[in-house]
C-alpha cells in the first residue's frame, strides 16, 4: 500500500470508529451540548437519542473565502443560521452562535444534579470527519475521554459560556434550562484555554521548555508570526522536533522556517487533529487542544485543551496517533533560501574560474 493510500486509510478508518465512539458514548445521555467550529453534516446529532441537545457553534461568516478554506471540507457547504434554523435548530437541538468559538467538546449532563461526561474531539460536525461512506476525503482526527475532575471543568467552561457570554444567534429561541444568577469565573485546574483563563498559550510553551530529546506536533494551520512558533524553532536546535501538517499553501512560508531552523516537517493531507507530544519515547507528557498554530487561535476566541501529565494512561493512544501517521507520512525537503541559493551559486562559478585554465576550456 502507498503511503498516501495508507494514509487515507487511517483517516477513513477513524471516522468510521469515532462515529460509532460518539453514538455509543453519548446516546440516552441527559442533556447533551456538542462544541464545534462550523457545520455541514447534521445527521450524527439526529442519530443522538438524547432529551435536550444544544449546539454551541461559531458564529462567523462560514461562507467567507478564508472560512471555507479553513475547514477541511471546504467542498462542503457549510450551514449558516439561516440553513440551520430551517434544519436542525428547527426539531432537533438549541443551535447558539459564539464569535470565534473553535473549541470542539461533547458534555452530557449539563445540570448541577447530573454526572457529568465528556469527550475531546478534534473534528468538526462535517463528512470528513464523521462519514467514512461518503466520496468526502476524510480528515486526521483524535477523539480523547475526559476524567471525571476534567468533566467537571468542561462543564463549568460551557455553562459559564452558555450563560454569561452574548450569544450573536439563538435558534430556535427556548428558555435554558440553566437558571439563577450569572455564574462566576470558573477555576480550572484540569483544562487550558483562551478564554476565560488565557493558559492555554502559557502551557503549550511550558511543554516545549519541558522537552528533553524530542518534541512533536500536529496541526491543521501554522504562521510564524507569534511566541509559541518562536519558541518551536528556537526547541529544534536542541532537540528533535517533528511536524505533521496538512499540506496547504498558507502554511509553506513558516514550515520552510521550521525544516531550516532543523524541525523534520512531514506533511500529512488533512491532518486535523492538535497534539503537542514532548518525549514520545521515554517520559511522555502531551498537550491535546483545538487551537491551530496560529497567533489567532492561541490567544484569542475560543479554544479549549486538556495537559496529559507523564503516566496518564491515554497517552499510549495519543502516541499511537502521531506515530502511526508520522510513519505514512511523505517528509518535507526545504529549497534553499534566496541567500543560500546565491553564495552556492558564486562558490560554484569561483570554482570553475579557478580550475578552467588547467583544463584548457579558455
Amino acid at each position: 500500500m502507498s503511503k498516501p493510500s495508507e494514509l487515507a486509510t487511517l483517516a477513513r478508518e477513524d471516522a468510521a470508529r469515532h462515529r460509532a465512539q460518539l453514538l455509543e458514548l453519548f446516546s440516552g445521555r441527559p442533556n447533551c451540548v456538542v462544541g464545534a467550529f462550523c457545520l455541514a453534516d447534521e445527521s450524527l446529532l439526529r442519530e443522538l437519542t438524547t432529551e435536550v441537545l444544544y449546539l454551541n457553534i461559531a458564529s462567523n461568516n462560514h461562507q467567507a473565502k478564508d472560512r471555507v478554506a479553513s475547514s477541511p471540507d471546504h467542498r462542503a457547504k457549510l450551514k449558516g443560521p439561516a440553513q440551520l434554523k430551517d434544519g436542525l435548530a428547527g426539531d432537533a437541538a438549541m443551535v447558539r452562535g459564539y464569535p470565534n468559538h473553535h473549541a470542539k467538546y461533547w458534555l452530557a449532563g449539563l445540570l448541577d444534579e447530573e454526572t457529568p461526561f465528556g469527550v475531546l474531539f478534534s473534528g468538526d460536525l462535517t463528512a470528513s470527519a464523521m462519514d467514512a461512506t461518503g466520496e468526502v476525503a476524510n480528515s486526521h482526527e483524535l477523539l480523547l475521554v475526559l476524567e471525571y475532575a476534567e468533566a467537571l471543568e468542561l462543564r463549568s467552561f460551557v455553562r459559564w459560556l452558555m450563560m454569561a457570554k452574548p450569544r450573536t444567534e439563538v435558534l430556535p429561541r427556548r428558555e435554558l434550562l440553566l437558571s439563577g444568577s450569572l455564574p462566576r469565573l470558573p477555576t480550572f485546574r484540569k483544562l487550558v484555554l483562551t478564554s476565560p483563563n488565557k493558559t492555554l498559550k502559557r502551557e503549550i510553551l511550558a511543554l516545549i521548555a519541558s522537552a528533553r530529546e524530542t518534541l512533536d506536533v500536529t496541526t491543521w494551520a501554522v504562521d510564524s508570526d507569534n511566541e509559541v512558533f518562536a519558541q518551536l524553532k528556537s526547541a529544534a536546535k536542541r532537540v528533535r522536533v517533528r511536524l505533521l501538517a496538512h499540506e496547504e499553501p498558507a502554511n509553506r512560508r513558516a514550515l520552510e522556517e521550521l525544516a531550516q531552523a532543523g524541525a523534520e516537517v512531514r506533511f500529512c493531507p488533512r491532518m486535523h487533529a492538535k497534539v503537542w507530544l514532548a518525549d514520545r519515547d521515554a517520559a511522555p507528557s502531551a498537550l491535546v487542544a483545538s487551537a491551530n498554530l496560529l497567533a489567532d487561535g492561541l490567544e484569542e476566541g475560543y479554544e479549549l485543551g486538556v495537559r496529559l501529565e507523564p503516566g496518564d494512561a491515554r497517552l499510549a493512544a495519543v502516541t499511537s496517533f502521531v506515530v502511526g501517521r508520522e510513519a505514512a507520512a511523505s517528509r518535507w525537503v526545504p529549497t534553499a533560501a534566496p541567500a543560500e541559493k546565491v553564495v552556492r551559486s558564486l562558490q560554484q562559478l569561483d570554482k570553475v574560474v579557478r580550475v578552467a585554465p588547467r583544463l584548457k576550456l579558455f
